[in-house]
């Protein structure tokens, strides 16, 4: 696997995750304003940018087909292949998050349209990520058929998503009067604790799969030597993590609303950290009989 698709890969897995949580995050907090008001329009118009993430990895992917025709391969495969499901299930909340943004930009919704069409995006964001965490349960690849592969995908995408809303709202805060907010100090507490409280259930997962990689073994040795920097790579991943983590709290510590800097510098650490714990897993590509 060339470096190039692995870049692509890796920007996809990590981005559009992050993105599609962000979007239930946010839709979350959208729904919970039971009428219109100027911060829940703001909100709306606001769901472009995770949506721009979520399009922002599904381009990048499309750069490991090769040449656009081969995208035609794969629409193809709909019903048979796991990525050509992965790809559909982007198209489909894309296209349906996309429309929901484009109708509320234009024109006012009835909030109980709103809530059902938000409803069917949030189904549409969760039903991408099953798709991506499920991609690489090939049986022939040893060293990608693992349990923890499609948990640690989830856990990393719930540390970065609630970033990602943090950062958002942290940003639109900056529009309003002081005596307007964007969202309770309680929901930001939520945000930062799903966040932590995945991060931890991300760095455990990482670290049995490492364990895992030191019994399978392959003709040319044992799975753990494709990348014995795999460790390491755990280490930085928790490290950059838990800087991210501290940003994000300090960010909201005695303030109603987060500090945008501490928020966007929480995003930064906790993207970062997620590609970092990507990287190994392209590089163990490991099949039966290798």
């Amino acid at each position: 696997m060339g470096t190039d698709f692995r870049i692509a890969l890796m920007l996809f897995t990590v981005l559009a995750p992050a993105g599609a949580i962000a979007f239930v995050l946010m839709s979350v907090r959208i729904m919970s304003i039971v009428q219109r008001t100027p911060i829940r329009e703001r909100m709306e118009r606001c769901l472009v940018l995770p949506i721009g993430l979520c399009l922002v990895g599904l381009i990048s992917s499309a750069t490991h087909l090769g040449t656009p025709d081969n995208a035609l391969y794969v629409l193809a495969g709909i019903g048979r292949s796991p990525l050509s499901e992965e790809v559909l299930a982007a198209v489909v909340f894309i296209a349906i998050s996309w429309l929901y943004w484009l109708v509320a930009f234009v024109r006012q919704i009835p909030l109980h349209v709103s809530r059902a069409f938000l409803a069917l995006a949030c189904v549409a964001a969760f039903w991408l990520v099953y798709r991506i965490s499920t991609v690489y349960s090939i049986p022939t690849i040893p060293t990608w058929n693992s349990p923890f592969i499609p948990l640690e995908l989830w856990s990393v995408a719930l540390t970065s998503g609630p970033m990602v809303c943090l950062a958002i709202f942290a940003w639109m805060q900056r529009s309003f009067r002081d005596g307007e907010v964007v969202a309770p100090r309680a929901f930001y507490g939520f945000l930062v604790g799903v966040s932590f409280s995945a991060f931890v259930v991300s760095v455990g997962l990482a670290l049995l799969q490492n364990q895992e990689l030191g019994v399978l073994s392959g003709s040319y040795g044992l799975a753990s030597d494709l990348f014995p920097f795999y460790g390491a790579s755990i280490f930085a991943f928790a490290a950059l993590g838990a800087l991210g983590e501290v940003a994000a709290v300090l960010s909201i510590r005695k303030r109603n609303c987060p500090r945008p800097l501490g928020a966007a510098t929480a995003v930064l650490l906790v993207i970062a950290a997620a590609i970092v714990i990507r990287v190994p897993f392209y590089t163990m590509h490991m099949t039966i009989g290798y």
